[in-house]
């Protein structure tokens, strides 16, 4: 079965059945295997639009809505297991919206299972948060599951394989913003767990033009 899920109502639809037990048991048996080769699972990224471009976000203490994508794999993945870490960020979650098989929460530990093999990004939750005026420069992530502290992806073989987590600014200045790479070269290092587009605080010093000639020399 297939859920979508909310904090105010939860409401069946019928899935592919043999791709969700096979996605269930793997996450959730005891002493799961996983492999470290061929397949990656891919990243685990925050974004506040469904086309997983941004990773900025504005707390004005209003309604934050926020979304979390699975993308950046090669041979395509069947679920993921994470959790969502707010830092310092003091959010209430109002709304969690799936269109996938979940299980748990996504501030303590979730897991969501696709109902096939899904090759291309995908919006794997949506979540409302009502805002609280953050501080500038805050930053949220994408954590290790309190199971093995990990963050997973499953292949399309029901593989467990680990996936990268990235990071969005909250409140971003110009003294720190959420940087996003190019498609391509996220991809190709991505395969070295190296996750290139890796949101995150970039900070900027002031300094003299002989600082910067004096790095050449």
């Amino acid at each position: 079965m297939m859920f979508i899920y909310d904090l105010y109502h939860s409401e069946e639809i019928m899935a592919p059945r043999k791709v969700l037990v096979q996605c269930a048991a793997a996450f959730l048996s005891v002493g799961a295997s996983f492999t470290l080769v061929h397949a990656q699972g891919g990243a685990i990224v925050v974004s506040i639009d469904r086309s997983l471009a941004s990773c900025d976000i504005v707390d004005s203490g209003a309604l934050v809505e926020v979304y979390i994508g699975h993308s950046l794999f090669y041979e395509g993945n069947t679920g993921a297991r994470f959790r969502l870490d707010l830092g310092g960020v003091e959010w209430t979650l109002l709304q969690t919206r799936s269109l996938y098989w979940t299980t748990g929460d996504p501030l303590t530990g979730i897991t969501v299972c696709y109902e096939s093999c899904v090759t291309n990004p995908v919006v794997i939750l949506e979540l409302l948060f009502w805002g609280s005026l953050a501080p500038e420069c805050s930053v949220i992530r994408i954590a290790g599951h309190p199971v093995d502290g990990h963050i997973w992806g499953l292949d399309c073989e029901s593989n467990m394989v680990p996936a990268s987590g990235f990071q969005a600014v909250v409140n971003p200045t110009s003294q720190c913003w959420c940087t996003v790479g190019n498609e391509s070269t996220a991809v190709e290092q991505s395969a070295k767990r190296v996750p290139a587009n890796f949101c995150a605080v970039v900070p900027v010093e002031d300094t003299t033009w002989g600082t910067i000639k004096a790095l050449y020399r």
